[in-house]
């Protein structure tokens, strides 16, 4: 159903107005500061709402040329110079509130002790009343998380809507972002970490991996490694088969910025590795974007633009993943020309972590070098696995 927005406050005297209205255009209404709907489509001006009014004071039906739609999907004349990406966040950060607030209150050992003594039928009239006091409390933190996040889809659909009307865009692909332009679009905070995960020094190649990368070794094309290594460690029997390499697969964001400015990041990503659904075989079409937890670039040029392309890469696999309401976003990026390795980590809160470079020499099997690169590859991969999982048990 389609929504009628008015540039102004809702006052108690006006609702049965609106709502008169509501039933005579056969839409939802809202209004700056009281909503009804959280799609907003269309504005109302408030000329058109005057002259309902008067129409309904004098028991005549409104002029059709003035009880009309003026403008549609233009979000930044809703509410004339509002912040909208400033209130999404302030909704955000009161939802956290809330909910932190009623963990606090169903983790209340009182609490815990009237709900077992109801089981138990032992109440007394006092623990009874206690007891509905808790549980008002907690129905009335319920409604107000419920309320929030009307709120805060109300203002990212705003947001989307401005988006689309018209915003000036500007737009880099993979290859040409850097580390603020990758922190103006996904938000990831692309400082300098140190990232040195505990390893497990005890993974091994499967028994032909050597045979195969010293038949590789020499081959110009370097992908070859990278591909020995992916598949040979995705063939580990405690990934169950549940992990899938995808090539070429094309991802973008954009960001509204406060002053108007659409941003843009994307391209084609050579590998990424996600859940592999049922039945999804190498030439059936990808999952969605957000199923997807590692991007891995494989360059034949190695130095700063390699690093920071596959670092937007990643932070785009994270973006998209929060865009969608994931509770894990944490996502991965290897960046190889198959001689030089470096591993990315994009934890859940936005920090971006980075591993020292790693080399490896290609014309003979230096065990040592090649066990460092397999059990951080390896590490890499068994966490996308169990972010895979911890998705399907909340699911």
């Amino acid at each position: 159903m389609n929504s009628i927005f008015f540039g102004f406050q809702a006052r108690n005297k006006q609702r049965a107005l609106l709502e008169s209205l509501a039933r005579c255009t056969g839409r939802s209404i809202a209004c700056e500061g009281r909503f009804f709907t959280n799609c907003p489509q269309l504005l109302l001006s408030p000329r058109c709402f005057s002259e309902f009014a008067s129409s309904r004071k004098e028991n005549r039906k409104p002029s059709s040329k003035n009880v009309t739609i003026v403008k549609e999907g233009v979000a930044n004349t809703v509410v004339r110079g509002t912040n909208y990406l400033e209130h999404k966040l302030l909704a955000e950060a009161e939802m956290k509130t809330v909910t932190q607030t009623m963990k606090q209150v169903k983790s209340d050992a009182a609490w815990k002790s009237l709900k077992k003594k109801k089981k138990l039928t032992v109440l007394t009239g006092d623990e009874q009343v206690d007891l509905e006091s808790f549980e008002d409390m907690v129905v009335d933190l319920k409604s107000q998380l419920a309320h929030l996040k009307k709120r805060e889809q109300y203002w990212a659909d705003l947001i989307r809507i401005q988006a689309k009307s018209g915003a000036e865009l500007e737009s880099r692909p993979f290859k040409d972002a850097d580390a603020e332009w990758i922190r103006r679009v996904t938000g990831v905070n692309t400082e300098r970490r140190l990232w040195k995960p505990v390893l497990n020094s005890s993974v091994r190649p499967s028994i032909d991996f050597e045979k195969q990368f010293e038949e590789t070794a020499g081959t110009p094309g370097r992908r070859f490694f990278l591909n020995l290594f992916l598949l040979d460690i995705l063939k580990q029997p405690e990934f169950k088969r549940r992990l899938k390499i995808f090539s070429e697969i094309p991802l973008e964001v954009t960001r509204l910025t406060e002053d108007g400015m659409k941003l843009k990041l994307g391209g084609i990503v050579d590998y990424t590795i996600g859940l592999n659904p049922k039945g999804l075989d190498m030439f059936d079409i990808a999952p969605p974007k957000e199923f997807h937890f590692v991007a891995v670039e494989a360059n034949v040029a190695w130095g700063s633009d390699a690093f920071w392309q596959c670092v937007a890469e990643a932070a785009t696999l994270f973006k998209v993943r929060k865009d969608a309401g994931k509770i894990e976003c944490r996502v991965w990026g290897v960046a190889s020309n198959a001689k030089s390795w470096q591993f990315i980590h994009i934890d859940n809160s936005g920090l971006m972590w980075r591993s020292k470079e790693l080399s490896l020499d290609l014309q003979e099997y230096q065990q040592d070098d090649v066990s460092i690169v397999y059990s951080f590859l390896f590490f890499v991969i068994k966490s996308c696995f169990e972010c895979v999982s911890i998705g399907e048990s909340r699911s």
